[in-house]
């Protein structure tokens, strides 16, 4: 796949964390339109991407949490 190909040339070229970031944009990429193969547990767990937008903690927007 090209994204392991891109993968491979940030490490060879650059560093290992160009090489995380670089698989971290293309796979969300892939993941955004369509495009990624297998389930979303593959690969390295330390880069896996939440599945949707965050979610504020309690009382994040403004308002208090207490009674």
């Amino acid at each position: 796949m090209a994204i392991n190909e891109a993968v491979e040339l940030a490490k060879r070229y650059s560093s290992e964390d160009a090489a995380r970031f670089v698989n971290g944009i293309l796979g969300q990429l892939a993941r955004d339109r369509g495009l990624a193969e297998g389930d979303a547990g593959a690969g390295d767990p330390a880069e896996a991407q939440p599945a949707g937008p965050p979610v504020p903690a309690p009382g994040a927007e403004g308002g208090s949490t207490e009674p």
